[in-house]
């Protein structure tokens, strides 16, 4: 009779063992699918802090009929006028090469047609440049006398290989930034581009290029995005991604960091208190 008590107790032990071990694995396991779901929330198919769920434009070029959204200006009096922009096998390219003898503002501008209330935003794309020619992007583009103006520039008989921002107010060009470096030339570059507020930061191959790049004077406050190149012909760009920045993400319109904890550093907290609530350090 003892030794059938001393089974039972045994058994009950092993039964509350396992009962208490499930219940941590669950209590893992339901800790584990909160976390989950919060990263999921703050931050949807892996984007970037910052960047909030949507998109201002995408396109992969595997449309032709894509091209309608742009608007061309090409300059007058430049050489190989008109521009000839097109899709083609899946990629936006400008074949022309056209330019104008010592002007790297001259050549053609190929803007989106949509975005004129466009303030803080993002930029991601791809480009494959085949000469040593020039190429850029803008942003905040208004007119064709006020907009910011990222060059990128290969040729040493226009003063190249440099990255140069420019801010165009009123006609009147601004030199707000520049540094030696440029694309690899004949292979598949990739580029960001963030503008919020005053600040702009501009990203090739994974590096970020602008160390500082500030408009201390009055800012162009918002406009549309396009494209520039000038003496570059065959040059492609693909998987353009423009996306709007959440407000203060980056920083304030002075280019400082703010000092508002961010939606990662929240989400550290809640992950510390909830495992400290679980008994785990």
């Amino acid at each position: 009779m003892l030794n059938a008590v001393k089974s039972r107790l045994k058994s009950g032990k092993k039964i509350f063992a396992i009962i208490i071990s499930l219940a941590i694995i669950s209590g893992f396991l339901i800790s584990g699918f909160f976390i989950l779901s919060r990263i999921s929330k703050i931050y949807p198919q892996a984007e970037e802090p910052g960047v909030i769920p949507g998109q201002l434009y995408f396109a992969d070029f595997k449309n032709k009929k894509e091209l309608k959204k742009w608007e061309i200006l090409d300059t007058q009096g430049a050489s190989a006028n008109p521009s000839k922009w097109e899709i083609s096998d899946g990629l936006l390219v400008q074949k022309s090469n056209i330019y104008k003898k010592d002007s790297i503002n001259a050549g053609s501008f190929l803007i989106l047609k949509e975005g004129a209330d466009w303030q803080n935003y993002q930029a991601r794309l791809k480009f494959k440049p085949t000469n040593e020619g020039g190429m850029g992007f803008l942003v905040r583009y208004q007119n064709v006398n006020d907009f910011y103006k990222i060059s990128l520039v290969y040729n040493k008989n226009l003063g190249g290989p440099y990255i140069r921002i420019d801010k165009i107010k009123d006609g009147k060009v601004t030199k707000l930034y520049q540094v030696k470096k440029c694309y690899k030339l004949g292979q598949e570059n990739e580029a960001k581009i963030i503008i919020n507020g005053k600040r702009i930061d501009f990203y090739l191959n994974s590096e970020k290029v602008t160390i500082y790049g500030i408009d201390k004077g009055e800012p162009i406050k918002k406009g549309r995005f396009g494209f520039l190149v000038f003496d570059m012909p065959n040059v492609s760009f693909d998987n353009l991604e423009i996306s709007k920045l959440a407000t203060g993400s980056t920083g304030t319109d002075s280019g400082q960091v703010s000092g508002v904890k961010t939606e990662e550093q929240k989400l550290d907290q809640e992950i510390d208190v909830l495992l400290e609530e679980i008994g785990v350090e």
